[in-house]
């Protein structure tokens, strides 16, 4: 038997050196593949062909992020309880929309009151503390705080709001208790289906109508101005962060097309190269959704004003597109190669002030939906219906909830892969 082993042994060296010695003489080359069976009558075992090797598949998410949270006096007395406030049931309609998309990001446009102090409206507002809790349930990550009425309520009213972010767990960019909070962008780390990424949110407010900014008692700048921006936007990237958004509050009240200011300051963003998207705030009335060329030719959506997402404002106060406001859905794909944004949409909401101030989506309305308690009659829905596509057009019209799922994670710092 021993001798049966080495006699098989040596016929098997003399027939791989054969071959070897077969394709010597014959010129192989490195095309022939690597897990080809010699010619031999020995079975060999190829090696795994790089087909067998899986990829996980790209995923996409989304983001939203809405107009101005502006509590007029009316709409917290709307939303007083026995106990307190509860703001949820004014803001109801839209929380598919939110609690649907994988990050949600707000404008919250005023302070909160500050302990011992009673809440105002305009022109010096200060919502109830109960505001900032009840966003956290309606499905909203957080938010941007650098507006012309952050300053309302001064220092006390900047912590009252800014300790209230933190208590529930939201995130709040653009304003901060110390000089280097106020620079550092918000960073949010977005898990989904095996794939992850980090978000970085930055904003800055054109300025605090006349007031002084909040920190200047305290030797420092509490507020973004917009020229802040571009600065927090670099520092999210050389960081780490993989998407960064811009929130910039700014442009001219109730007008309805970006002035030559938001169009050049956009661009400016768009040609840092570090700036993904853009969503802005402040008009009260929506402005149009575009694309703006950037660095190397990248693509940076931008929608110049989402309007008011809620709001006291409609057509017996001020203009009729004050009472719509839009909800803009960002897609974020991440695959092997990154993170890149795609196509932003835009899904509008609108004001029934006479519906114990609560808002409604406005495309359900044109449909002919009649959610409970509705006050709003069809020939006012048309009408706002009209003055919104003559604004935005329907091209990017979004009128279904986004279906996300994803982890969402506050963090001090990016984390890649």
């Amino acid at each position: 038997m021993q001798r049966l082993a080495r006699y098989a042994s040596g016929v098997k060296r003399r027939l791989i050196s054969a071959a070897f010695v077969a394709c010597a003489l014959s010129a192989c080359t490195a095309s022939s593949a690597p897990n080809e069976p010699l010619a031999s009558p020995t079975t060999i075992t190829p090696w795994p062909s790089d087909a067998a090797t899986t990829t996980q598949p790209a995923v996409t998410f989304t983001l939203v992020s809405a107009g101005d949270v502006l509590p007029h006096t009316s709409l917290f007395q709307a939303a007083k309880t026995a106990d307190g406030y509860d703001f949820t049931p004014n803001m109801a309609a839209s929380k598919p929309f939110v609690e649907g998309a994988d990050i949600a990001l707000c404008s919250l446009e005023v302070p909160i009151a500050p302990e011992g102090t009673k809440p105002s409206g305009y022109p010096m507002f200060g919502a109830p503390k109960q505001l900032i809790g009840d966003l956290k349930t309606l499905g909203w990550d957080g938010c941007t705080f650098a507006t012309n009425h952050t300053a309302d309520r001064g220092w006390d009213g900047l912590k009252t709001t800014l300790d209230a972010f933190d208590a529930a767990g939201l995130g709040v960019t653009g304003v901060g208790r110390t000089n280097d909070e106020r620079l550092a962008p918000r960073y949010y780390r977005v898990e989904k289906d095996g794939r992850s990424f980090t978000l970085a949110h930055v904003s800055g407010t054109y300025g605090l109508n006349g007031m002084p900014d909040p920190g200047k008692k305290q030797g420092f700048q509490a507020v973004n101005m917009l020229e802040d921006i571009a600065d927090a936007a670099k520092r999210a990237k050389d960081a780490g962060a993989d998407i960064v958004i811009a929130s910039p509050h700014w442009g001219i009240e109730y007008q309805m097309k970006p002035n030559d200011e938001q169009r050049a300051i956009g661009q400016q963003l768009a040609d840092t190269g570090v700036v993904d998207a853009i969503i802005g705030t402040h008009p009260h009335v929506p402005q149009e959704v575009a694309e703006l060329a950037g660095k190397d030719g990248k693509k940076v959506p931008i929608v110049y004003s989402t309007g008011n997402f809620w709001s006291g404002q409609d057509e017996k106060c001020c203009t009729r597109e004050t009472a719509t406001g839009l909800i803009a859905q960002l897609a974020i794909t991440v695959d092997d190669d990154g993170a890149r944004v795609g196509a932003m949409k835009y899904t509008p909401v609108t004001m029934d002030l006479d519906a114990r101030r609560h808002h409604f989506m406005l495309s359900s309305l044109v449909d002919g939906d009649r959610p409970k308690g509705v006050t709003l009659k069809p020939d006012r829905i048309k009408a706002r219906w009209d003055a919104l596509l003559k604004v935005m057009g329907d091209e990017h019209l979004e009128k279904n909830p986004p279906k996300g799922g994803a982890k969402v994670t506050l963090v001090d710092a990016p984390k890649k892969g």
